[in-house]
């Protein structure tokens, strides 16, 4: 994701890189824990859309978006969502 819009989330968050991509009619949101710690997250503060579906993760489980939630060590997600 290197192309598009970029928009940093929670920047002061000393574990998580989260942003956001956004590319003519697409939308893609890539959280990554950069660490060996577990650690969690509140986006509630942010204007982030909830309606995001997974398309990739480096994890078994496959977590449903939400704006609260936590990560488990090196875990990466990334989310895509349509632009009408």
């Amino acid at each position: 994701m290197i192309t598009g819009e970029f928009k940093e989330y929670l920047p002061e968050h000393k574990q998580l890189f989260i942003y956001e991509r956004i590319e003519s009619s697409e939308q893609f949101l890539i959280m990554v824990n950069l660490t060996m710690e577990k650690t969690t997250f509140d986006l509630t503060t942010e204007k982030l859309a909830e309606d995001w579906s997974l398309v990739l993760t480096n994890y078994l489980d496959e977590p449903q978006f939400g704006l609260v939630g936590e990560f488990a060590p090196y875990e990466a997600r990334m989310y895509q969502r349509k632009v009408l």
